[in-house]
């Protein structure tokens, strides 16, 4: 799964997510989304009912949707979605629920609730719980992303150019991994994320000699 965004200077990170990874990130997300909507219900007085903590059985509707979304996740491919094919692969979830529950054996609980969720319920929870963010180019077309995720990307490209300009004010463009691993980073990502990160994008190029381990800037690279 690609994730990504671009900061003030249009200079976009893409990050590349195993789905089973985005899928566990999801999950937990979405126990914390829970128990803030659960704080948040409780500190009103007198308590409020909020759409995405009622429950239908023993499930919220908040976790209806998200049990769909990471079910249907492996249908999607890239980092965009159209708001149609979210409509559709819903519509279709919602058929086959109502024709399992007509056969003989009854659909599982979260199949049965899928059935008196909306569609417009469905959207507006996967962007308040920040699944999906809403693109710039057009209202009808979302990006997969997750909570918090933006300033995740920010560190990021903050880190990039902290490293990259570290090489480049180097004698000969080069600095030993030691070195790299070893500084701080915005938000606290480790100097080994930063360096697999950089040799992922081809920025840099690792070279070993006898004396240590040095990664160096590319040739290509202004």
């Amino acid at each position: 799964r690609r994730l990504s965004m671009a900061n003030q200077t249009c200079d976009t990170v893409c990050i590349i997510m195993e789905a089973k990874h985005y899928q566990t990130a999801i999950w937990d997300a979405f126990r914390h989304y829970q128990q803030y909507q659960k704080q948040k219900q409780e500190q009103q007085q007198p308590p409020v009912s909020n759409q995405s903590t009622t429950t239908i059985g023993t499930l919220s509707i908040a976790q209806i949707v998200t049990s769909w979304f990471t079910s249907s996740l492996s249908q999607w491919t890239g980092r965009i979605i159209a708001t149609d094919v979210l409509h559709e692969s819903w519509r279709k979830y919602q058929i086959t629920s109502r024709k399992n529950n007509n056969g003989s054996r009854p659909p599982p609980a979260p199949q049965q609730s899928f059935l008196v969720v909306s569609k417009d319920q469905m959207m507006d929870l996967l962007v308040q719980m920040h699944f999906l963010l809403p693109t710039n180019t057009t209202t009808n077309q979302y990006t997969f992303f997750l909570p918090h995720w933006g300033k995740v990307l920010q560190w990021i490209s903050a880190g990039r150019t902290k490293l990259l300009a570290n090489l480049k004010r180097s004698y000969r463009k080069e600095l030993s991994l030691q070195n790299l691993q070893s500084q701080s980073y915005p938000g606290g990502l480790s100097g080994k994320f930063m360096v697999d990160f950089l040799l992922a994008q081809g920025l840099v190029e690792q070279k070993s000699v006898p004396f240590g381990t040095f990664i160096k800037l590319v040739e290509t690279t202004e």
